[in-house]
């Protein structure tokens, strides 16, 4: 095994734009991997501050950070494909510019790569919460749905369909077999947040890949940035589109029905999710119409053990869970609430005169 950790090259796809402030701890994090037979490239999605200096800088003085440009701003999907076209080593493992990863971590995944023989490890990640300055660990980011497989395995990546749900599906803290993504022709979609989903669940959708999970956290993951994508527009409406990729991923490995329950359980936790506040001032009732038709597409008769029952059960949900949202959206909308406001003080003048007439 020494042999094979000695020969095997990782190339880390880094894609960077407007993350000045967090790129020399992120390219020294990979940089300092005591792993050393690294590929360190870094997509330069023209950013338009001080990121290509750093770039530059670092480029200078090791050799393995190879730097690429983009001609246009074209999104982190665009970023990540040209990683994996210019890549040339057996494994790739993906790190967003502004997250970092300790010493151990390509060495850690690549002695469980390598001993059991497996196509994906997964790994744990910290999570630093900018706006609170805090640290912490959650079960979606601690893969604690994937409990029983930590430390051991090979297992086939289809048994991961049981837990589409709660599996992170995130790019980062994974190291995948670089020839397993390109026999698929695997690309992250281009203009679109989510882009892990439709990505993560056609790979793990083969009957042929394995893959493990281990315990120990390996990466620190900024998942609250002041500025970030997520929090600086409205990439909350893309998760409609990922549903539809999703049900053309699932459909196209012949997986629709294997996948129904845990996939509409997704699309729930997933609508639930960011109708619940990761934006602040969402256009509530637009997503709500988004979700509405999102939610009729899905037949019940897709159920397993489809009963009718269970059919009925999807039916009801899927009416109960827009019904709930629709109320609670307006509430949450400002035009709603002024609306509710002038009513109340328009029943409030003949109320008053009533009340001024029967003291009289």
């Amino acid at each position: 095994m020494s042999g094979e950790l000695e020969q095997a090259k990782v190339s880390v796809i880094i894609p960077v734009y407007k993350t000045e402030k967090y790129l020399r701890e992120c390219l020294s994090s990979v940089c300092q991997q005591t792993y050393k037979n690294l590929e360190i490239i870094v997509v330069n999605d023209c950013s338009p501050d001080g990121s290509q200096d750093l770039i530059e800088e670092f480029a200078r003085v090791d050799p393995r950070v190879i730097p690429f440009k983009t001609r246009v701003n074209s999104g982190l999907s665009v970023s990540r494909n040209l990683g994996m076209e210019k890549a040339s080593g057996t494994y790739v493992t993906f790190l967003d510019s502004d997250d970092s990863i300790l010493p151990e971590n390509v060495e850690t995944l690549m002695r469980v790569m390598i001993t059991y023989g497996c196509d994906l490890v997964m790994c744990p990640l910290n999570i630093y919460n900018e706006a609170t300055g805090a640290y912490f660990r959650d079960g979606y980011h601690d893969l604690a749905g994937l409990a029983k497989f930590e430390d051991q395995g090979p297992f086939p990546t289809r048994a991961l369909l049981g837990y589409l749900a709660v599996t992170n599906v995130s790019a980062h803290g994974k190291l995948f077999r670089l020839k397993a993504l390109r026999e698929r022709n695997l690309k992250f979609p281009a203009g679109l947040a989510f882009e892990d989903n439709p990505f993560f669940w056609d790979f793990v959708s083969s009957a042929e890949t394995r893959f493990c999970v281990i315990s120990k956290p390996l990466n620190y993951y900024r998942a609250v940035r002041i500025g970030a994508l997520t929090s600086s527009r409205d990439t909350y409406k893309d998760i409609f589109v990922i549903f539809d990729l999703l049900d053309d991923v699932f459909a196209k490995h012949g997986l629709t029905q294997v996948v129904a329950n845990d996939l509409f359980r997704y699309k729930v936790i997933q609508f639930w999710y960011w109708q619940g506040g990761r934006g602040g001032s969402w256009p509530s009732l637009d997503y709500l119409r988004r979700a509405q038709v999102a939610f009729r597409k899905i037949p019940a008769e897709v159920v397993i053990n489809g009963s009718k029952r269970n059919q009925a059960k999807v039916r009801i949900l899927n009416f109960s869970v827009i019904l709930a949202f629709f109320i609670f959206a307006l509430f949450r909308d400002q035009r709603f609430r002024s609306a509710l406001s002038d009513l109340r003080r328009t029943l409030s003048l003949p109320l008053s005169l009533l009340k001024s007439a029967v003291r009289r």
